[in-house]
């Protein structure tokens, strides 16, 4: 006849990752509900400029004259045509 065997009480190493787990989610729920969405961005008066808006041309590059060289450079031959 078989005995039957009484289950250990406690907590065992598998316990512990399912503890840390809920304890980073329950983390992570709380910085989601409590977390500041709204940023504000503060600046000294002296340094803002206020100015009326125009129409006008507006250029979002600038020219400059220069030279591109490459960082390296490679030579590469066939031995053999076709190759």
């Amino acid at each position: 006849m078989d005995i039957q065997l009484e289950k250990k009480k406690g907590l065992r190493p598998k316990h512990y990752g399912y503890i840390a787990i809920g304890v980073i989610m329950l983390f992570m729920g709380w910085k989601m509900i409590t977390a500041n969405t709204g940023h504000t961005f503060r600046t000294e008066k002296d340094k803002l400029s206020i100015a009326e808006v125009v129409q006008g041309k507006f250029d979002d590059y600038i020219t400059i004259n220069g030279t591109v060289a490459p960082i390296a450079t490679i030579y590469m031959d066939a031995y053999e045509g076709g190759v």
